[in-house]
């Protein structure tokens, strides 16, 4: 079960990821920057949302996916570093790479994948008590109470706990509030059938509103910042996300799901084939995640920081986009002549 709304979601978390990074190489709004900090708690959520539909209709122990989606990531992880490093350094040290490659700092965009391991650790725990709460007679309320166990404990990892000094939610224990927010994205996938019962004429009502709340909620962050996190109880604000970020993360997210059901239903083939072209970008997240600043620090910063911007925007954001794409296509296909080598040597 994936439904196209998720990796439309993704494309636009991944787009909002460039924009934070590029800030100060193509524009130097802080307006622009804060609204584009929805980035991550949005591909949380989106995890949750996917991993709960995976683990709902397994047949497989979920040690076995937990296990086959660690691979996954740290396989492009550990070739990323590589190479990152012999570009950066020019040279190769195994021991330096090493360190490079524990601690999840060769570029700062790869603290997500400490991030992203840490709850694949704990999300067999997520799952397990929202099934129980199926079988209670009164499942909300379970799911409530959970839930503020859940936000305890994200604020105690977000004030005590420190595991890597690294920047961002992978260096607290469990992503710290991103642990919330991966509960709200496995109940999002757990209801979210709700949605597709909605008749289209009222999933655009809601969708309108959705989208006027996230465009009011987008203006205010631009203006005044995060402000909802006076006290910061759930992280530092923006990564780990407090209150205000995932607030703006979730009416986005819903917001994509209910305008990708209403549009799907009304608009001709070659409209829903142009919006599938957005999907497909949004299932390579992963290697525009890796590359994207591979791409932008050693290339576009170097050769063409001197263009006019009316340049320089599709440049750069084209070449993060595909330059990334063209690296998980390369590490694809040499996996793949690796592993047939090996067979056809053991075959011979």
């Amino acid at each position: 079960m994936k439904e196209r709304w998720v990796d439309i979601g993704k494309f636009f978390a991944i787009l909002a990821v460039m924009t934070d990074h590029v800030y100060g190489d193509l524009y130097t709004s802080n307006k622009i920057n804060r609204v584009s900090y929805f980035s991550v708690p949005l591909f949380i959520m989106l995890m949750g949302v996917t991993t709960f539909w995976s683990f709902n209709r397994s047949t497989d122990m979920i040690g076995k996916k937990i296990v086959r989606r660690m691979f996954n990531i740290v396989i492009p992880y550990t070739v990323a570093v590589f190479i990152y490093y012999v570009i950066c350094f020019k040279g190769f040290s195994w021991n330096e790479y090493k360190n490079y490659l524990i601690n999840f700092n060769i570029s700062k965009p790869h603290y997500y994948v400490l991030l992203y391991l840490q709850l694949l650790v704990v999300a067999p725990v997520v799952f397990y008590f929202i099934k129980i709460a199926e079988n209670h007679k009164y499942p909300h309320i379970i799911e409530i109470l959970w839930g503020g166990g859940i936000l305890c404990v994200s604020f105690f990892t977000n004030s005590y706990t420190k595991i890597a000094d690294i920047e961002g939610g992978g260096g607290v224990l469990f992503g710290g509030s991103y642990l919330l927010v991966f509960l709200i994205g496995m109940l999002m996938g757990k209801y979210v059938g709700v949605m597709s019962e909605m008749k289209v004429r009222n999933c655009f009502i809601l969708a309108v509103v959705l989208l006027l709340c996230a465009l009011l909620m987008g203006y205010a962050i631009g203006t005044k910042g995060l402000f909802l996190d006076v006290r910061k109880m759930l992280g530092i604000g923006k990564n780990p996300s407090g209150f205000t970020l995932i607030l703006y993360a979730f009416l986005i997210m819903v917001c994509i799901c209910l305008w990708d059901k209403g549009i799907s239903c009304l608009v001709s083939d070659k409209m829903n084939y142009f919006i599938d072209g957005f999907a497909w970008i949004g299932r390579q997240t992963l290697y525009i995640f890796l590359y994207h600043r591979l791409f932008l620090d050693y290339f576009l910063n170097s050769y063409f920081s001197e263009l006019t911007r009316i340049i320089k925007i599709p440049l750069y954001y084209l070449t993060m986009l595909f330059g990334s794409i063209g690296m998980g296509y390369l590490h694809k296909y040499l996996r793949k002549l690796l592993v047939s080598s090996y067979t056809y040597a053991k075959e011979k």
